[in-house]
C-alpha cells in the first residue's frame, strides 16, 4: 500500500513539474548611446526574445518576442520569462549608424526543485550597454573568404611540413595552388606526433600537433591582432594603425588529452583560431632613399585564420576572410557592404551570436 502511495506521489509531482514547469523571471536594462559623443539615443527600436525550452517530447521551443523605445535616456527595461533562464535583444538598424549583433542573455544562477514555482533569474535588473557607431567614410574594398581544401590533404604536405604562399593583390596562393606572382604572406604548418595511448580496452588514439606559423614578408609588413570579444558593435576595425605591425604569428591545433579527474583518458579536438580575434594587416611597403614611406596596401582580416587537418593526411583546410583597400597609403577600412571589388567574393557572412550578416 505504501509504495502504491509513494507512486502515485512521485508520479504527480513528475506530472504537475511537466504541466506547469519553473517559470523564471528575466529583467535587464538596456541603455543605447553614440559611440563617438556618448550621448543617449532617444527612440531607438530594441526588439528581446524569451526562449523557453520544450516541455514535452517533440515539442518545439517557444519564443515571445518584445518590442521596446529607448527613452530620454537612452534606455529601456526588458521583463519577460523563461523556463531556463535564456533571453536576447538586438538593438535594430537605425540610419547614420552600423547594425549591431545580438547580445544574449544567461542566467547564472540554477534552479533545480521538482515542484514547480515562479523564481528569479540572475543577474536581476543588469544593465547592457550597446555604442552605436556612426558610418562615416564607407568606401569600396576587396573581400574574399579564402577557402583552401583538400579531402586527402592539401598538396605539398610531405608528412611533416606544409608551405603555402599567398598574394593579397592577386587574390590568389601561389603555385601548385593557385597562380599568383608575389609572397606577401605564407602560412607554414609542422606536425609533431605525440603519444598513442590506449583510452579504452584495445582501443588506442594518437595525440598530435599541427603548428602553423604565418608570416609577412618585407620591411615594415605584417599583421596586428585585435579581440572584439564582448564587442557588438557594427564594425569591428575602421582605420588600419599606422605602424607597429609584427612580422608574424604562431598558431596551433590538433588533439591532446583532455584533462580529467578520472581514470579513464580522453582524446579532444582543439584549436587556438578564435572567432573573436581580427587583424590588421599591411603588404607592399616601399621606402624612397630617405627612408620613407611612400607605398603600402593596408586591409584587414575578421574571425582568424581557420586551419584543419589530421596526422595522417596533414593539413586539409585553410580559411580566412581578407578585405584590402586598394588604394596605395589610404588606412580607411570602412567597408561599404554594397560595393566590393572582388568579382567571386567566396563566403563572407560571418556568424556573430548565431547572427548571420556581411561585417562592414
Amino acid at each position: 500500500m505504501k509504495k502504491h502511495v509513494m507512486l502515485f506521489t512521485t508520479l504527480t509531482i513528475w506530472g504537475l513539474a511537466h504541466a506547469f514547469p519553473n517559470v523564471g523571471r528575466i529583467a535587464f536594462r538596456v541603455v543605447v548611446l553614440d559611440e563617438r559623443s556618448g550621448l543617449p539615443l532617444k527612440n531607438v527600436p530594441v526588439t528581446a526574445v524569451f526562449t523557453d525550452n520544450p516541455v514535452h517530447w517533440g515539442d518545439d521551443s517557444v519564443e515571445r518576442v518584445e518590442h521596446l523605445l529607448t527613452d530620454a535616456k537612452g534606455m529601456c527595461r526588458v521583463v519577460g520569462t523563461s523556463n531556463h533562464g535564456a533571453a536576447s535583444y538586438v538593438v535594430e538598424k537605425m540610419p547614420g549608424y552600423h547594425a549591431t549583433s545580438m547580445v544574449r542573455y544567461k542566467a547564472t544562477n540554477e534552479f533545480s526543485s521538482i515542484i514547480p514555482i515562479p523564481y528569479r533569474c540572475e543577474p536581476y535588473d543588469c544593465v547592457y550597454t550597446t555604442l552605436l557607431q556612426r558610418i562615416e567614410h564607407p568606401i569600396p574594398l576587396y573581400a574574399h573568404g579564402v577557402s583552401l581544401k583538400g579531402r586527402n590533404g592539401i598538396t605539398g604536405f610531405d608528412g611533416t611540413n606544409i608551405v603555402l604562399r599567398y598574394d593579397f593583390i592577386d587574390d590568389d596562393w601561389l603555385p601548385p595552388h593557385g597562380n599568383g606572382k608575389h609572397v606577401d604572406m605564407t602560412i607554414t604548418t609542422r606536425l609533431e606526433m605525440g603519444k598513442s595511448l590506449n583510452i579504452w580496452k584495445s582501443h588506442k588514439t594518437t595525440l598530435y600537433d599541427f603548428i602553423s606559423t604565418i608570416k609577412f614578408h618585407g620591411k615594415g609588413n605584417g599583421l596586428i591582432e585585435q579581440s572584439i570579444s564582448g564587442h557588438n558593435c557594427g564594425i569591428r576595425i575602421r582605420t588600419a594603425p599606422e605602424s607597429d605591425y609584427m612580422p608574424s604569428k604562431t598558431m596551433r591545433f590538433g588533439r591532446r588529452k583532455k584533462n580529467t579527474s578520472g581514470p579513464v583518458i580522453y582524446p579532444e579536438y582543439y584549436t587556438e583560431s578564435d572567432d573573436d580575434h581580427c587583424y590588421c594587416f599591411r603588404i607592399r611597403s616601399r621606402y624612397n632613399d630617405e627612408g620613407k614611406l611612400v607605398e603600402a596596401y593596408y586591409g584587414k582580416i575578421y574571425g582568424d585564420f581557420k586551419l584543419g587537418g589530421y596526422y595522417d593526411v596533414g593539413l586539409r583546410e585553410v580559411d580566412f576572410k581578407f578585405y584590402l583597400n586598394l588604394r596605395s597609403l589610404d588606412r580607411n577600412l570602412e567597408w561599404d557592404t554594397n560595393n566590393n571589388f572582388c568579382p567571386h567574393p567566396g563566403n563572407l557572412i560571418y556568424k556573430l551570436s548565431n547572427q548571420p550578416r556581411l561585417e562592414p
